[in-house]
């Protein structure tokens, strides 16, 4: 059982999985962990899309760095999409990975919170419709990349500027954003 796929598969994903028991998983040195797992909806459990072993494991919340960088060799896109797109990744690893020509790449890398702010920039104009979205759901991205995103649309960004963290401050600035066809409200949202 210890070298079954589904089995690592349902480890893997379990966030009872400690740091060392994924690290142990990551080291087996098995090609087929890197790839998708298929079977009865039985075997695949919680996993119905089958992501592959490997994802699972760069996906758990419990995973260390380290691991995360040993996976980072990856031969497999998808399985490196989600080592990129963890916050324990080292920005060494995700600079070193973002130079490739791949959407999977670039989704992992747009997706990370800890991502260098130059590479969300560099996403934020990329043709594909999904790499500028996960650039706008980063909660990280800072206003000027959220600028760049609403231009490449073909639309006017208005920046209305930053309001204390004050109810009725908030409410008057957004009533005077009301006049825009959208009014998208970063930060500074709730009192405490």
């Amino acid at each position: 059982w210890k070298d079954n796929p589904h089995v690592l598969a349902a480890i893997a994903q379990s966030p009872q999985a400690t740091a060392e028991i994924l690290d142990r998983i990551a080291h087996k040195d098995d090609p087929v962990l890197h790839r998708k797992l298929y079977g009865t909806e039985a075997m695949l459990g919680k996993n119905r899309k089958g992501l592959a072993v490997m994802r699972l494991v760069a996906l758990n919340q419990n995973v260390a760095a380290d691991t995360l960088v040993l996976l980072s060799r990856s031969p497999d896109e998808y399985v490196l999409s989600s080592v990129l797109s963890n916050p324990k990744t080292p920005e060494d690893i995700i600079r070193a990975h973002s130079a490739k020509n791949s959407y999977l790449i670039d989704w992992g890398i747009a997706y990370n919170p800890n991502a260098p702010l130059e590479l969300l920039q560099q996403r934020s104009t990329s043709p594909n419709e999904y790499t500028r979205a996960a650039v706008a759901q980063n909660p990280n991205t800072p206003v000027v990349v959220l600028h760049t995103l609403v231009q490449h649309t073909g639309s006017v960004c208005e920046d209305l500027g930053v309001v204390p963290d004050d109810p009725s401050a908030i409410a008057q600035r957004m009533c005077e954003g009301l006049a825009a066809d959208v009014l998208l409200i970063s930060g500074g949202v709730s009192v405490g």
